[in-house]
């Protein structure tokens, strides 16, 4: 305690966790990391005011990775990237950067998460080279689907994807 009004964070974890005072048994604490992006990184509208203006055109991806972590990848949703695509993305973004790709539209309003085993190991494998920089998947459902919820659960728990992008 500090002056009887203020609590010292350390004071207070250890009140509320006995033992958390020690180092016994207990892992590193972890930094936390807020993820900041948008939902494109190819604007040319950005070159000068946040891209240096010397950023030539298809080199986007690395002016933006240096004022952003993350960014929303919304093409996936209208076309699986070609794998040459993908080796450039993951050759122009540093490695703590994340991509969080939404799954193809084929698979969530075409096919309405049904028989989609196939279609979402081949996306899936498009996207290996970039390994751990992927982030999470967003599942953009029809806004009429049927219990949605738990049809994303049962395909996102049906799928493994250390199995399908590590290997």
């Amino acid at each position: 305690m500090t002056d009887g009004h203020e609590t010292d964070l350390a004071d207070s974890d250890a009140e509320a966790n006995p033992g958390a005072g020690s180092d016994r048994g207990r892992e590193p604490a972890r930094q936390k990391l807020l993820r900041v992006g948008c939902p494109m990184w190819a604007n040319r509208a950005w070159v000068g005011p946040y891209f240096p203006s010397s950023t030539p055109s298809g080199d986007e991806l690395a002016a933006y990775a240096t004022w952003c972590n993350t960014v929303e990848g919304n093409t996936t949703f209208y076309a699986v990237p070609k794998a040459e695509t993908v080796e450039r993305w993951s050759e122009g973004a540093p490695s703590d950067f994340r991509f969080c790709f939404k799954v193809p539209r084929h698979i969530t309003h075409e096919r309405r998460l049904r028989n989609i085993a196939e279609p979402l190991s081949e996306f899936l494998h498009v996207l290996t080279p970039l390994h751990d920089r992927l982030g999470p998947l967003q599942f953009q459902l029809p806004a009429a689907s049927l219990r949605p919820t738990f049809q994303c659960w049962l395909v996102c728990s049906s799928i493994s994807l250390a199995d399908v992008c590590l290997t």
